[in-house]
């Protein structure tokens, strides 16, 4: 597969350097970088992925929709897993691995959607595992409030990639996915996170 740099580049799966070996972690100093390592993995490759449907000229209104709530949510994410880890004790990394150069050929948002689909597998199973094993109140806190979000953005990929598949198979999908977006904001609502030690945003934000 060829592949083209375009600054920031396309991680997919995102989280595969981030988790590796960390799921499920008991211990909170490795579960904060894990996930805050995560997050910013994600809103790279969201902007990877927006860069790139802007360099083929495609609309994609579906990619474009996912991937903006991808950089709103995970954005979010990241100033309340600050906070959190500031109240931890825990030092987060200052400086990422340079991802991998973003793949051409092929369905792009199908790739996209495949890799987002793994990526909060991941994540899913990470929160779960701090909230399992995790003696920080607060980046427990912050696990709780992040998990249904990541349920949700599960939710969606899945939905996204199935139909991104069925219009490429009735022949109406471009190379990058151009199917029409869901019916919903590309800023998520309707979740409110519980009471917390850290700094908790308003109701229907998320992270």
């Amino acid at each position: 597969m060829n592949r083209i740099s375009l600054g920031i580049a396309y991680l997919g799966p995102a989280l595969l350097f981030a988790l590796s070996g960390v799921a499920g972690a008991a211990n909170d100093a490795s579960f904060a970088i894990a996930a805050y390592k995560g997050n910013m993995a994600e809103v790279a490759e969201a902007r990877a992925i927006l860069r790139r449907i802007d360099l083929v000229s495609q609309p994609a209104p579906r990619v474009r929709a996912f991937a903006n709530r991808m950089i709103s949510d995970h954005s979010l994410a990241l100033v309340q897993l600050r906070a959190a880890a500031r109240v931890a004790g825990v030092m987060l990394p200052a400086k990422l691995p340079p991802p991998p150069a973003l793949p051409t050929g092929g369905n792009i948002g199908v790739a996209y959607f495949r890799a987002q689909v793994a990526d909060h597998q991941k994540m899913l199973a990470l929160l779960n595992g701090e909230l399992a094993t995790g003696t920080s109140p607060a980046l427990k806190t912050w696990a709780s409030n992040a998990k249904p979000v990541v349920v949700k953005h599960l939710t969606l990929a899945r939905a996204d990639l199935a139909k991104i598949r069925i219009s490429r198979s009735t022949g109406s999908a471009s190379p990058i996915g151009n199917a029409a977006p869901m019916g919903s904001a590309p800023t998520a609502s309707g979740i409110a996170p519980a009471a917390s030690p850290v700094a908790s945003p308003a109701a229907g934000t998320q992270i």
